[in-house]
Parts: C-alpha cells; sequence; structure tokens
C-alpha cells in the first residue's frame, strides 16, 4: 500500500479491495465477519501509515463476482 501510495505522491485517494471466496453460503455470516474485520484492520493500518485511502472487503462465490461487486461499489460512491 505504502508503495502504491508513494506513486501518487499524496494527491490520489488509495482504493483497496479484498475479495473472500466462499462455495459454501451456510458459513456466509462467518465470513462477512471475516470481511468486515478485514476492513477495520486495513482502514486501522491506512490510518496508522497516513494514507488516505479506502479499503472494502466483498464476500463473493468466484474472483470475477467478487471483482464485479467491488467496481459496482466503487461506480456507486462516485
Amino acid at each position: 500500500m505504502r508503495m502504491a501510495y508513494s506513486i501518487t505522491r499524496g494527491t490520489s485517494l488509495l482504493v483497496c479491495g479484498n475479495v473472500l471466496i466462499t462455495e459454501d453460503t451456510t458459513q456466509l455470516s462467518k465470513q462477512l465477519e471475516t470481511a468486515r474485520h478485514t476492513d477495520e484492520t486495513s482502514q486501522k493500518n491506512l490510518r496508522k501509515q497516513g494514507i488516505k485511502g479506502v479499503c472494502k472487503s466483498v464476500v463473493a462465490r468466484t474472483l470475477e463476482d467478487g471483482c464485479d461487486m467491488l467496481c459496482q461499489l466503487w461506480t456507486s460512491v462516485q
């Protein structure tokens, strides 16, 4: 993250996305809790390092589905 942020020289917002892949929908609540914890930890790390950025995790069946979810999320934020 530090390298990506240094490329922008502090003039841009760093956007991080994590995709947690699960086939088992019975474990969905556990996966969502893991995603929440990952978001909180990542956001704390960004703040601690003084990096302007946003982290978001999603739970999906495939990496492609997860990437689509993240793209939709960032599009709706703009």
